[in-house]
C-alpha cells in the first residue's frame, strides 16, 4: 500500500462509470472487445442480456482456444447458469 492511502472498504470499494456507453453494437466481435464498462451498462439497460454475452464469449472459445490454447476445461452449461442469474 502506498503512503496516505486507507485500508478497507472506501479503499476497495468499485465505482463503475456514469457514462453512457452508446447503442449496442450490431456485430458480435464489437461487442466481444467492448470495455466492461459498456458491457455492464449495456445490460443494465438491457440492450444486451447476459446470456447473449455468456454465448458470445462460449463461441469464441470453442472457435479460438484450438489456436490459442486458452482454456484447460471449458464448463459450458456451469457458464451458462451463471448467465442466467445475472
Amino acid at each position: 500500500m502506498l503512503a496516505g492511502q486507507k485500508a478497507g472498504p472506501e479503499r476497495d470499494r468499485f465505482l463503475r462509470s456514469k457514462a453512457d456507453p452508446g447503442p449496442l453494437p450490431a456485430g458480435d466481435e464489437e461487442i466481444a472487445f467492448a470495455p466492461l464498462t459498456h458491457l455492464s451498462r449495456w445490460i443494465e439497460q438491457r440492450k444486451l442480456s447476459s446470456e447473449r454475452l455468456t454465448e458470445l464469449y462460449l463461441g469464441r472459445l470453442e472457435k479460438f482456444d484450438p489456436k490459442l490454447r486458452c482454456v484447460i476445461t471449458l464448463t459450458r452449461e456451469l457458464a451458462r447458469t451463471a448467465g442466467q442469474e445475472s
